[in-house]
């Protein structure tokens, strides 16, 4: 099965991907779109822009600027355009690393939660430079997977029980803001900064946790539903142990790296 064929499957059910990460980027967008300071450019695009939630913050932020959305995912670019508050925006079916638009096509370019999924290649952040105009701001901002409690208990669950499972879901992400700050440089952006941001979100009860996971279409949480029952029922257990409170509810802090630069 090639990339593009393994990243539709792991992303087809946007109504799964929604209840699970969608509270995530809902909460992580405005406080990204306010370190990446864009101003008010007239047109944005969003890398990898999933159910539309960082377009969403955008249309309130920057409300006169042409929106642009691209996913390789119908599910997901199928909910997006199905937003009644994302009516204005337009949304493209396309890669990171190989975008369909024309050279400083946009006067910025934003990137939530997505470049993760290119394990450290460059060719996703050459191209967000490529379509942005000169001197024009382009940021990304991706979790930091040892401070992202739910999806870091969950692969370490995995490993335990299917180690096969966990060589694969180990995800290669970057160490710290002087790995994103070189990315960035060495793609020949300037004014170079990162940062990190902080989220919270209170489940109501751990089973309310679990239940997002077990619907959540993306690599680990796929991984999880597939699992035979017996080995489902050990992964509730160790996952209750990390995150169940006796109190009921279950707040869970996550921390993400963003990087800015100007083209």
């Amino acid at each position: 099965m090639g990339e593009r064929e393994r990243s539709a499957e792991l992303y087809g059910d946007a109504g799964g991907y929604e209840s699970y990460m969608g509270p995530w980027s809902t909460a992580l967008a405005p406080l990204f779109l306010r370190y990446a300071a864009i101003g008010q450019p007239t047109s944005l695009l969003d890398v990898g822009s999933g159910t539309g939630n960082l377009l969403a913050a955008a249309t309130e932020i920057v409300p006169d600027a042409r929106l642009v959305g691209v996913d390789p995912s119908t599910a997901l670019l199928h909910r997006a355009r199905n937003r009644s508050d994302l009516r204005r925006a337009t949304f493209v079916k396309a890669r990171a690393d190989a975008l369909p638009f024309a050279d400083g096509a946009f006067a910025c370019c934003l990137s939530l939660l997505v470049l993760q999924e290119f394990a450290g290649r460059p060719e996703p952040i050459s191209e967000m430079r490529r379509v942005t105009r000169a001197s024009g701001v382009v940021a990304a901002c991706l979790w930091d997977f040892a401070r992202m409690p739910v999806i870091a208990a969950l692969v370490g669950v995995l490993a335990e029980i299917d180690p096969v499972a966990g060589v694969r879901l180990a995800i290669s992400s970057p160490s710290g803001e002087a790995t994103l700050a070189r990315a960035w440089t060495g793609a020949g952006f300037t004014e170079v900064s990162t940062s990190r941001i902080t989220v919270m979100r209170t489940y109501e009860n751990f089973d309310a946790l679990w239940r997002s996971l077990l619907c959540g279409s993306t690599p680990s949480t796929m991984t999880l539903a597939a699992l035979p029952a017996r080995q489902r029922d050990r992964a509730y257990v160790a996952m209750r142990h990390r995150f169940a409170d006796p109190r009921g509810s279950v707040p869970i802090a996550a921390e993400a790296l963003v990087v800015r630069g100007k083209a």
